[in-house]
């Protein structure tokens, strides 16, 4: 049988949008941070918590082309205003 590398009976997962938590991030160090420059003591915060998996969701490159996308549906700048009020342009990524 595999080793258990979870807790508990059924495991917890936190999710982290990776896009917001490394502006976040960036913020309080002020500097502009890559997954790779987090500083040890946020990882360390993350394995604090008590949980079993870290899920490190939207890490993916983001196109220019995506953004065009985005910005020109009629829908999707519906979508971002009604989830977003008083959104603007450049708060697109992608």
């Amino acid at each position: 049988m595999p080793a258990k590398f979870w807790k508990r009976d059924n495991p917890a997962l936190y999710e982290i949008n990776t896009t917001a938590w490394l502006w976040e991030l960036s913020e309080k160090y002020g500097k502009n941070l890559t997954l790779g420059q987090v500083p040890g003591v946020e990882w360390d915060r993350l394995n604090s918590c008590g949980m079993d998996f870290i899920w490190l969701m939207g890490i993916w490159k983001r196109s220019p082309r995506s953004r065009q996308i985005g910005l020109a549906s009629r829908w999707l700048r519906q979508d971002f205003e009604a989830a977003f009020p008083g959104y603007r342009e450049e708060d697109v990524i992608g």
